[in-house]
């Protein structure tokens, strides 16, 4: 019933709560998950941590894993990588020297991979996270741009959460159909930035 995966760099899997995992060894990895006290071991690689195996047991989804969401470009800086009803985790890739807003309506997460970028008065560098609560910054990217990951609660992508100069069109498509529902929307932001590109779906 375990499947094991061989990974390699910017790989992204998405495990439900319930789901019995294990991380390999040599892995460096960003874990995005909900806040939770309820952690059950069934195996600790000779740490002699606690175990729980009862607790796992019971609370365990033994049915196969979910096929995996293949990431879908939102715009030429946004892929969203995994959405559910919890969350929405999304890479972007900011050109070099490029101005940017970001508009957290709620809890956001900011977590560099490569390059670097001033947010405010904070200076990120590969490694760097920042935390965003209903807050908005302007994003300056460094000389060598800014790849980095972006958590928030799900369901849905938010559509406005990252603008820069070149996103007034798209925003001045949705304000002329508020009516249309957030896939449709992502639709027209992907015909806006990259024509012909697949629009997010479930």
């Amino acid at each position: 019933m375990v499947q094991w995966r061989s990974v390699t760099k910017d790989d992204v899997v998405s495990i439900p709560a319930g789901t019995i995992h294990a991380i390999g060894a040599g892995l460096v990895v960003a874990e995005i998950q909900q806040r939770s006290d309820a952690t059950f071991r069934m195996y600790d690689h000779g740490r002699q941590r606690e175990l729980h195996i009862d607790n796992a047991v019971a609370s365990a989804n033994a049915h196969p894993a979910p096929i995996q969401i293949a990431p879908c470009r939102l715009t030429d800086a946004r892929t969203v990588l995994a959405a559910d009803v919890h969350f929405v985790l999304e890479r972007i890739d900011l050109a070099p020297g490029s101005d940017w807003e970001i508009n957290a309506e709620g809890e956001t997460w900011l977590f560099t991979l490569a390059g670097h970028a001033r947010i405010g008065l904070i200076n990120l560098f590969k490694g760097d996270a920042v935390f965003l609560d209903a807050h908005r910054a302007d994003i300056k990217a460094g000389v060598d741009g800014l790849q980095g990951l972006l958590a928030y609660a799900g369901p849905d992508p938010a559509m406005n959460l990252l603008q820069c100069g070149d996103d007034q069109m798209f925003a001045s498509s949705i304000e002329r159909a508020p009516h249309l529902s957030v896939y449709e929307q992502a639709a027209i932001a992907a015909a806006t930035h990259m024509p012909g590109a697949q629009t997010w779906r479930h």
